[in-house]
């Protein structure tokens, strides 16, 4: 049974994935599935990241393919679009990246809050800049707001991401 989920990895500390888990693991860590959105975030902060290599989304293909630095052998891998529930989710890096479960965590559900009221607000029309989303998903960011209300939170949020 597949549940929404919050993920972090080591390479980009500090920011909180969403997406759902089927509750598998490869090596020991998580396996996250990620809407095309949060994938194609995932790719501007790798790319933007000391990471070792580039992600790209392949649309003749529908996969995000993660090629290693120019000095490494390694085959790209490639995470290929999976139907959950008639919804597309890709699994970049799942079964070998070291993905965190931090579901549990409470700034964590925060965030995951924060992300489903900025969401809804998008959809009613409001303005939601990328950077409010990039906000409720700082873990110092979301720290920072826990004390509010989610809905107080998002506000705020947007209103900094416009400064």
């Amino acid at each position: 049974m597949n549940r929404p989920a919050v993920f972090q990895i080591d390479a980009f500390g500090g920011i909180f994935f969403h997406g759902i888990t089927p509750n598998q693991r490869g090596n020991g860590f998580a396996c996250p599935l990620f809407t095309f959105e949060e994938a194609q975030r995932l790719v501007a902060l790798s790319n933007a990241s000391d990471y070792c290599g580039r992600l790209a989304y392949n649309a003749e293909t529908d996969t995000f393919v993660f090629k290693h630095d120019q000095a490494s052998d390694e085959a790209p891998e490639v995470y290929a679009a999976t139907l959950v529930d008639g919804k597309t989710y890709y699994g970049v890096g799942a079964s070998s990246w070291c993905w965190q479960d931090v579901s549990n965590d409470n700034h964590a559900q925060f965030s995951a809050s924060l992300i489903t009221e900025l969401a809804e607000m998008k959809r009613l029309g409001m303005n939601v800049p990328d950077k409010a989303i990039a906000l409720a998903t700082n873990a110092v960011a979301v720290e920072d707001h826990a004390n509010m209300s989610v809905s107080d939170a998002a506000d705020l949020l947007i209103q900094l991401a416009g400064i």
